[in-house]
């Protein structure tokens, strides 16, 4: 059984915005003072996810980098795609490795205690993916409490908070793996 990684929202999209909320006199001054290169933001992402976020001839793309790329168009601002892996996704921004984190980022209350978010632009539940030759008598999260099915999740994302409410945190049924694909392929 997979636990689905939920896809809510980018995290930090709002420091994007916020750059556009400068009064026109506050822009003009800015770009008056501002260096000859114009600074790049970085955007770190776990392209794994597709169609929010992958790689496409090893370059990001999908349609959280579509929704930046209109705002940085919008804004007349420039990011950076840093494909990062999720387990240390967060940690980008505290040393500064990062501006903004867009990867299907959940907001959970923990989180809003550590970054600022943007506005929700995309809403999903939790889901669970079965294998049919395996799993066939799993119809909701509760049917996954009788212990006889091993759970597959992404290492730190709300599928694997889900599950460890659901089991508990040190549950023998959750399988994790630093990557979707790498869950879905234990699902297989």
């Amino acid at each position: 059984v997979m636990l689905k990684k939920t896809t809510v929202l980018a995290a930090a999209i709002a420091a994007a915005l916020m750059l556009g909320a400068c009064s026109k006199s506050d822009s003009s001054q800015a770009a008056a003072s501002a260096p000859a290169a114009e600074k790049a933001y970085v955007v770190a992402t776990d392209a794994t996810y597709a169609p929010f976020e992958y790689l496409d001839d090893n370059q990001v793309v999908g349609f959280s980098k579509d929704i930046l790329e209109a705002i940085a168009a919008n804004q007349g601002i420039k990011f950076n795609f840093a494909n990062t892996p999720w387990e240390g996704i967060f940690a980008t921004l505290g040393k500064g490795d990062s501006d903004i984190v867009s990867s299907s980022v959940t907001i959970t209350d923990e989180r809003k205690g550590q970054m600022d978010f943007s506005e929700p632009y995309f809403e999903a539940t939790q889901m669970i993916a079965v294998n049919d030759a395996k799993g066939g008598d799993i119809k909701s999260f509760e049917d996954l409490k009788k212990g006889k099915h091993l759970i597959s999740v992404q290492t730190g994302t709300t599928g694997d908070i889900v599950s460890q409410k659901l089991l508990g945190k040190d549950s023998t049924q959750i399988k994790r793996f630093e990557s979707m694909p790498l869950a879905l392929k234990e699902l297989l």
